[in-house]
């Protein structure tokens, strides 16, 4: 979900087994088009590991290196783990707070993790 400005407040998905490691890498077009700071990445809201498009903007966002490639990554291969190991579907939620720049780049993001109608998991980030 946007605001008028294109600011993502929140995002849902929904992720099954077969959906493991289908996504794709981020491409050149796409990179330049998602808004950065010095040292980010540009990162995948859903993860390529868990079915994301690398070439969809709604899908990326500018991400701290360190975080991408530290917590939210591992929290990320969690998730996959546990899929593998259920072999059940998760649905996914994110919630993002505090906008810097022109709206686009998240200071906080809260990523919850849904199995069988549960919370399984929750965690926030700081992008700042």
């Amino acid at each position: 979900m946007r605001r008028k400005n294109g600011e993502i407040i929140s995002a849902k998905v929904a992720v099954k087994p077969s959906d493991i490691r289908t996504g794709t890498p981020i491409s050149n077009a796409a990179r330049k088009g998602t808004e950065r700071l010095k040292g980010d990445d540009t990162g995948h809201l859903l993860a390529k590991v868990l079915g994301g498009s690398g070439k969809d903007l709604d899908n990326l966002f500018g991400q701290l290196r360190k975080v991408n490639r530290g917590d939210y990554r591992q929290f990320e291969k969690a998730i996959r783990e546990r899929i593998e190991t259920s072999g059940k579907s998760v649905n996914l939620e994110w919630g993002f707070q505090t906008f810097s720049g022109s709206g686009k780049r998240p200071d906080r993001i809260l990523f919850k993790v849904f199995q069988d109608g549960k919370l399984v998991d929750r965690q926030w980030f700081n992008n700042f």
